[in-house]
């Protein structure tokens, strides 16, 4: 699926990744939050929802809300397609609304493979942004597979909302 937000490669400066073609299930979120897992390891005191914006790429973003103190390790996760041999770049725009407490506060994006094997960890957020930060994690698989892509909120009482983008380099 083609996406209006171009994603750049940050190996050794800001390049433009000339695929353009999304490889995740209703990346835009158009179709709700179908084709996406919601899980929370701790309670069942998280909410998720889209919601409406008026950006210039993206018309909705999915909305993790937890005000629960015992709320930890929220995740937003979806299997891939099988993806080709070669460098991959998982990225999310990742707005905190509302500020993290805990002992190990953040926002961060991981790839995994099916079986679990950490391929790739973003940078974390952990304060509040009054705009979209893209977070990236590139990786490289060496025979085909499906990945699981995550997007963590490891701390309780905070918000945030996410537009996702996986793209072959």
């Amino acid at each position: 699926e083609v996406s209006g937000i171009h994603p750049y490669s940050a190996d050794g400066g800001a390049s433009i990744i000339r695929n353009n073609t999304n490889l995740l299930y209703n990346h835009t979120f158009q179709n709700g939050i179908s084709n996406w897992e919601i899980a929370n390891e701790s309670c069942s005191c998280t909410n998720a929802y889209i919601a409406s914006l008026s950006d210039k790429f993206r018309k909705y973003a999915m909305v993790i809300d937890s005000t629960d103190s015992t709320a930890t390790n929220n995740t937003v996760s979806q299997n891939t397609i099988n993806l080709a041999v070669g460098e991959h770049t998982f990225s999310a725009y990742v707005k905190v609304s509302r500020k993290f407490i805990g002992d190990t506060p953040g926002a961060f994006i991981r790839v995994s493979t099916v079986n679990g094997d950490v391929l790739a960890v973003s940078e974390k957020l952990t304060d509040t942004n009054s705009q979209y930060i893209r977070l990236i994690a590139p990786f490289e698989i060496q025979t085909a597979q499906s990945v699981h892509r995550h997007t963590i909120q490891e701390s309780p009482s905070a918000r945030f909302s996410s537009c996702s983008f996986l793209s072959f380099s």
